[in-house]
């Protein structure tokens, strides 16, 4: 409640989608944590209510609304292919909301990730491709570059480069 009259309190803007990013952040985390039972209910209908707010907060909430249900729901059903298939289809419904939100990176590796789980190597590793092309400066690319190669090197030799620190 305190970090809500900080929103409304704040000047819209920067010091507005801070705070909003705390809100969203406390209640992600004690909704994982089941410190606050009805955290991710409520943030739930709070990425549902940012529609005006600016495009970045919106996707923030939003992302963190669907990885917080997807950890909610695995530890309360007992229907764990359901809840993924739950998930999946809201990473693919955020991925066509905010296409270049920093959190599509994580979206679209998510969903690669589950490509390969379902032995759909070639489609996982265009999605991974993506990642690299599309979003070129995030965590992700590094991951999804590190993929295509293990993908596409299936039956090959690779050679691997690396440091090594001597112990004394």
């Amino acid at each position: 409640d305190v970090l809500e009259k900080l929103v409304t309190s704040s000047p819209s803007g920067e010091e507005s989608d801070i705070w909003m990013r705390e809100l969203v952040d406390m209640l992600a985390i004690t909704a994982q944590t089941g410190a606050y039972p009805g955290a991710a209910e409520r943030l739930s209908r709070l990425a549902a209510s940012l529609q005006d707010n600016t495009a970045s907060v919106t996707a923030y909430a939003s992302f963190q609304s669907i990885t917080t249900d997807y950890l909610v729901n695995q530890i309360a059903s007992d229907d764990l292919a359901s809840v993924q298939t739950t998930y999946l289809t809201a990473l693919e419904s955020f991925v066509q909301t905010f296409p270049t939100s920093p959190q599509a990176a994580e979206a679209w590796n998510q969903i690669a990730l589950q490509k390969e789980f379902e032995d759909q190597d070639e489609k996982a590793a265009s999605i991974y491709q993506k990642i690299v092309d599309e979003f070129p400066e995030s965590p992700q690319a590094g991951i999804a570059r590190g993929a295509v190669k293990r993908i596409e090197s299936v039956g090959e030799r690779i050679d691997l480069k690396g440091r090594s620190e001597e112990h004394t």
